[in-house]
């Protein structure tokens, strides 16, 4: 094995200390160094794994986000459709219901419907 001599902080000097020789968990300084660089390379990896989780789930994320909006505008869709056909509902009632002359003015003016729309089924200011 090569030899490498490196310099550390006071600081991690005690921990070293700390580690090794009587009571410590490691027999040598050598060998709790390698310990730490061998976990180092394991935390290392597991940090990639859950950074790589962490994206798959920010994906899944913003696909479940996307279906929820397409749900939601389909949602706004059906009601207006519904409400758009209320009206021509009450619309085809009022004409059914009114005198000739009635109609004859509401083809001119357009029929007052109660609702906020206009004859052409737009929503009226």
């Amino acid at each position: 094995m090569p030899r490498l001599t490196i310099t550390i902080t006071d600081e991690q000097a005690e921990i070293l200390e700390e580690k090794t020789g009587d009571g410590g968990e490691y027999e040598s300084k050598s060998e709790a160094v390698r310990t730490f660089i061998t976990e180092y390379e394991r935390l290392t990896e597991q940090v990639d794994e859950l950074q790589n989780e962490r994206d798959r789930l920010q994906r899944q994320l913003a696909a479940t986000n996307s279906r929820i909006d397409e749900v939601t505008e389909l949602v706004e869709y059906v009601d207006e459709q519904r409400e758009l056909e209320r009206y021509r509902e009450r619309r085809e009632r009022m004409v059914d219901q009114a005198g000739v002359l009635t109609r004859a003015k509401w083809w001119l003016t357009g029929v007052p419907v109660d609702g906020g729309r206009s004859d052409d089924g737009e929503l009226e200011e």
